[in-house]
């Protein structure tokens, strides 16, 4: 299965490849959402069943 189908991506990647200064990162474990390298930018959280 390709990575962007299962992160529901493919339509949005079919639209623009984006820009550079724009940076995405799928992680996929637990995280300490309030670590002050995450302070100053957004979060959004996306649960995936399979």
């Amino acid at each position: 299965m390709n990575p962007l189908d299962l992160t529901e991506l493919t339509p949005l990647m079919e639209l623009s490849s984006g820009r550079p200064e724009i940076v995405v990162g799928l992680i996929d474990g637990p995280i300490v959402r309030n670590h002050p390298n995450f302070s100053g930018g957004g979060i959004f959280v996306k649960f995936l069943e399979i």
